[in-house]
Parts: C-alpha cells; structure tokens; sequence
C-alpha cells in the first residue's frame, strides 16, 4: 500500500483512508470489526470516524462508530493506526447533531467534551500523542471559528501544542 505524508506533517498515511460512517447502524458490530481488519490486513493505516457516527444522526447510535473502533484498536498495536476524528460543528439547519443536546458551537467547552467522549469510546482516557493531532479542520461557513480557540481546548490533550496546525477547511 503506497503512503504519503499528512499535509507537511511527518505523519504517513496509505493513500486510502477506511471510513466508519456507517458502522454500528448499517453495518453491525461484528461486521464492522470484520471490515477493519481486512483493511488493516490489506495494509491500511488511516482510518475516518467522527463523533456524529453513524450516520444519519440519531440519539440513539451517537458515537457507536467510534465505540466500535476502540474495541477493535484495543487489538491492534496503537502506533501502526492513523485515526482521524471530527468534532460536529454548527450545521445551519443541514442536520442536527445528535450529540451535546444538538449544542454544536466550536468552543473550548463543546470540544473538550467531544475529545473526552472520543477518547473514552477508543479506550484512552488521558491524552492524544501529539503525532496524532495532525490538523485542526473547521468547515468555512464556519462563521465563529477561531484556530487559537481549537488549539487552546486540545492542549490539554497532547505534550506539545505547537504539534497542532490549524486549517481553514474540510
């Protein structure tokens, strides 16, 4: 499987990225866990998940995608795995997060919460490794977005905050 580096960071990624979406609604768990591991299997190293999967939104699935994911990365070594993640941010009506009470600003609060969820369904509950934080993406039309709020709210979670790069799109 070809690689290739995460923007001008050090971090190499295989030139496919597996998605999540729909695992924990369309795809069931041992399906999911199945798919992972013939991806990895296959050479794959970047996977996609988001706090808002599966999708479509739903109370009732928020966050069984990256549940799924922890269980199976608990069985995997950690430092072979790129795992990317999103925050929901405001959706001007398109959908309705089902996380946070549908309270989707971009702020230190909502995404400190989102992280710790995050962290917690992956099986890891006190930091990211700052290799892990490659880039911060926010949607445009994100009109309150601010990079150093981003930043500030991750700190915590990584040893060196100047690992973190914020960018201006998805």
């Amino acid at each position: 499987m070809k690689t290739r580096r995460l923007g001008t960071s050090a971090i190499a990624v295989t030139d496919i990225c597996m998605g999540t979406m729909t695992f924990g609604a369309q795809a069931d768990e041992k399906m999911s866990l199945r798919i992972l591991d013939q991806s990895f299997d296959a050479g794959i190293n970047f996977y996609d998940t988001a706090e808002n999967y599966p999708v479509p939104p739903d109370p009732k699935w928020a966050g069984r995608t990256e549940e799924i994911v922890g269980k199976w990365l608990a069985t995997k070594d950690r430092d072979a795995i790129i795992l990317a993640t999103k925050v929901c941010g405001p959706s001007h009506g398109w959908l309705t997060a089902s996380q946070r009470a549908g309270m989707t600003a971009l702020d230190r609060h909502n995404i400190t919460r989102a992280v710790e969820a995050s962290l917690s369904a992956w099986g890891q509950t006190t930091s990211i490794s700052t290799k892990h934080i490659g880039r911060i993406m926010a949607r445009p039309s994100t009109k309150r977005w601010k990079p150093s709020t981003i930043s500030s709210a991750l700190a915590k979670y990584a040893s060196s905050a100047a690992a973190m790069r914020p960018a201006g799109a998805s």
